[in-house]
């Protein structure tokens, strides 16, 4: 089953990274998209930069495994697995805490508005 899962992700990434995938070497292709698929074994991983990156597509995938790409899918691969903290609730209670201040009214001229500060 694991074998058959890689074969078909390793097909999706051909089939989606490489400009046209009719025209490359096949076989070095699959060995390229094999070394991705092991650094990256997340399928819904590739289905996101599909979805979410403008410029993605290569002539060969030796392209993604140079230094500074693998770089840049890690940081993709953190973006992705990026979410936000979700904060406690507070619970409010039905009683007052503490005294009420008084509060004046709106100033209605400049003399009481420098009276009150």
């Amino acid at each position: 089953m694991s074998r058959n899962v890689e074969h078909e992700t390793c097909k999706f990434i051909i089939a989606n990274f490489c400009v046209d995938p009719q025209k490359v070497t096949y076989v070095h292709q699959v060995k390229q998209a094999k070394k991705l698929y092991a650094l990256f074994p997340d399928l819904s991983f590739w289905k996101w930069i599909v979805r979410n990156e403008s410029e993605y597509k290569v002539y060969t995938l030796v392209h993604y495994l140079k230094p500074d790409k693998l770089k840049y899918l890690n940081e993709l691969k953190s973006v992705k697995d990026f979410e936000f903290k979700k904060d406690e609730k507070i619970k409010l209670e039905k009683n007052k805490q503490g005294k009420d201040g008084k509060v004046s009214g709106k100033p209605k001229n400049i003399l009481d508005f420098l009276r009150n500060g």
